[in-house]
């Protein structure tokens, strides 16, 4: 019988966190040109003092929020990235002139909008 619900250990709390679904996505990796992954590499506001910072090195993009661990992302598309480790999206927005200007982070049921910096 599968649980209905997780305990998540984190920062000396526990908390108990519902299971939203029966069904995890699998996502398939494709390749992107390095050139076009160097263009989404730059700092964006999840808030006020919380920067995601995405990185590129080695031909692969990188993500860390402040003062949290830095992991790597997957391309599903030129435009959509996802982490083999936890579970999170994340896609990149161009305006008219083809500049990468936002992303949008996926996590759980949570959806942000991140202003480029």
């Amino acid at each position: 019988m599968r649980g209905s619900y997780l305990i998540l250990h984190q920062g000396g709390r526990d908390q108990k966190v519902p299971r939203e679904s029966e069904t995890v996505t699998e996502r398939k990796e494709v390749a992107v040109s390095p050139a076009l992954l160097s263009q989404y590499a730059g700092e964006y506001q999840l808030r006020p003092g919380l920067n995601l910072t995405i990185t590129f090195e080695g031909n692969r993009l990188r993500a860390q929020a402040t003062g949290q661990g830095r992991f790597e992302l997957s391309a599903e598309s030129e435009t959509k990235f996802f982490s083999k480790n936890i579970d999170i999206q994340i896609e990149f927005v161009k305006d008219d002139k083809r500049a990468v200007t936002t992303l949008t982070l996926h996590q759980g049921p949570i959806e942000m909008k991140c202003e480029r910096q």
